[in-house]
């Protein structure tokens, strides 16, 4: 082998090394950049939803997140709880994925991939299911699964949460999915355990918390068997972007302002505590109202319920109104609101704002 050839060869692998690095560190940013819009909706969300809903809006954010760094087709995320139960369920399809995993809720990860995951502590990656004894759909799953990439969540040793990514298509999760995966995992746990004990904190500060799930209305929940494709962070988002109801005097100069999420008929999914201060109400008071409509006097009842339906139906992307509110000592009100229709866990929701002037 001559001289110009060792020089050529010592050429070709130095390029390689070179081409070996770059798609390092292309990997790296792919997921520096994951990391960083989870720690935006993590901040995002835990402004505007606290307990449950901000766990499952959390874990949402991480399924979406997931899923489009690894072009999967499906998923969903276990919450592991300490006895190693699933606490909470969260899949991206309503309508095949979210009853059957919501049956799995409190009780343990028998079989299948994510039971694989969580016996072996490690990333399952199977490359076609057609060959794979560990892939056990839920009856009644509709997806057709080819490939599945399931990701252990853990924080130390701790199992956090199982990940499970699929796919149509065989071998579409290979090593280098599973590898960005493993980097995401940490980033993912450190956002899972902070929120955990954001929950945890706020319960420990409110009792009635507790009760109520901090900001949640359970009989709307378990009236909306629902599952989200847009998370709580589009309430920042949507309420940035809405109409000035008064050109003169815009709603974010009103002294206070009340956050809600409502769905058809008005009735409650979220609040803030300041929407029940503004009307006079505890905190506790307002949940026991279920509706936005329980708060207009009578003369606009009819009117606000037409507007509120024509949005949510679709008829009207936005809410932008004035109505008589009535306080809860009996006084009427002018009430000033504005709001936009979007998808909250997978129904049709208006997220806004409230004023009084």
């Amino acid at each position: 082998m001559t001289e110009q050839d060792l020089s050529r060869e010592k050429l070709i692998e130095k390029l390689a090394d070179l081409h070996q690095e770059i798609t390092k560190l292309k990997v790296t940013e792919r997921v520096f950049h994951a990391q960083n819009e989870l720690l935006r909706s993590f901040v995002t969300i835990s402004k505007t939803a606290t307990g449950s809903l901000m766990l499952r809006s959390l874990a949402q954010q991480i399924l979406n997140t997931a899923s489009n760094l690894t072009q999967a087709d499906e998923s969903n995320l276990f919450l592991v709880a300490p006895d190693g139960t699933v606490s909470e369920s969260i899949g991206t399809r309503m309508t095949s994925l979210l009853p059957p995993t919501n049956a799995l809720v409190g009780k343990s990860i028998d079989g299948g991939i994510a039971g694989w995951v969580q016996q072996n502590r490690q990333i399952g990656l199977i490359s076609d299911t057609t060959h794979d004894e560990r892939w056990k759909p839920f009856p009644g799953y509709s997806h057709t699964t080819r490939s599945v990439l399931c990701v252990p969540i853990f924080r130390g040793h701790t199992l956090l949460a199982i990940l499970t990514l699929m796919h149509s298509h065989p071998a579409h999760f290979r090593y280098d999915a599973a590898h960005v995966m493993k980097l995401l995992a940490d980033p993912i746990a450190s956002i899972l355990e902070s929120a955990t004990l954001l929950v945890k904190h706020q319960s420990s500060h409110t009792s009635s918390s507790a009760n109520s799930s901090a900001h949640l209305f359970p009989k709307a929940r378990e009236k909306t068997s629902i599952n989200s494709s847009e998370s709580a962070a589009t309430i920042e988002r949507n309420l940035s972007s809405q109409p000035n109801p008064n050109p003169k005097e815009p709603i974010d100069q009103f002294s206070n302002l009340g956050l809600y999420i409502i769905r058809r008929e008005g009735k409650f999914l979220y609040v803030n505590h300041q929407l029940a201060t503004l009307f006079g109400y505890s905190f506790e008071e307002l949940l026991e109202l279920e509706s936005i409509l329980a708060l207009v006097e009578k003369e606009d009842f009819d009117r606000l319920f037409d507007t509120i339906e024509q949005c949510i139906r679709g008829q009207s992307k936005n809410i932008s109104c004035h109505f008589q509110g009535q306080h809860k000592d009996g006084r009427s009100i002018s009430v000033e609101m504005c709001g936009s229709r979007t998808k909250f866990y997978g129904k049709s929701a208006i997220v806004g704002a409230i004023g009084i002037k």
